[in-house]
């Protein structure tokens, strides 16, 4: 079995190497999948509560973008909401969504972030990004833990929907797992939706 540290470079090589035309593509796609999934997990007598809450990402690097998906979400009854990392070792905290985009701030690791930490936010369902994903649901990210910390502690709290959003290429057989690893629910790319659940 492959360790993880060498499929990361593998598979961080394979993402850098993706088009800009097909990255185009598959962005349009994984959005009309994912859009359905949201509206299932958290159905239409949540979305008016505190159950409406949605965990994105800032991309960075090479990592699927999300921005225009959230930014759809602000136009609908969910709120997106960006994680913020307080440290190491510890689950992400949430922000909201800042009222210009000159408000966000570079923070550990180089990745924009709200300015303030909202402690009533608790996300119900989660946009998680990865380097690699099994059919499982298990997820190759780049080692912090931080998803792993953060999935388990809401799990811990209330019914959660975890879904892994990346590229085909991404999808690897098998991927190396440790016990504290949290398994995704779904897994969308832009050919396909994986249901993890059952796996």
């Amino acid at each position: 079995m492959t360790d993880k540290q060498t499929l990361r470079r593998h598979y961080k090589t394979q993402r850098q190497a993706i088009s800009a035309e097909r990255r185009l593509l598959a962005g349009q796609a994984i959005i009309e999948r994912v859009l359905p999934l949201i509206e299932q997990a958290l159905p239409q007598s949540q979305q008016a509560t505190h159950r409406n809450i949605v965990a994105g990402y800032y991309p960075q690097d090479d990592e699927f973008d999300i921005l225009p998906l959230l930014h759809h979400l602000q136009k609908t009854p969910f709120e997106p909401v960006l994680p913020i990392v307080t440290g190491r070792d510890q689950p992400l905290a949430f922000g909201r969504w800042p009222t210009a985009p000159e408000v966000f701030r570079r923070g550990a690791y180089g990745i924009f972030e709200p300015p303030v930490v909202d402690s009533s936010l608790s996300p119900y369902l989660f946009l998680v990004p990865l380097l690699a994903f099994d059919l499982k649901g298990y997820r190759l990210g780049y080692g912090g833990g931080y998803y792993d910390r953060t999935l388990a502690q809401a799990r811990h709290a209330h019914p959660v929907t975890a879904i892994g959003i990346g590229f085909e290429l991404q999808r690897h057989t098998g991927l190396p797992y440790d016990p504290t690893d949290q398994r995704l629910d779904y897994i969308v790319t832009e050919s396909s939706v994986y249901d993890c659940r059952m796996s």
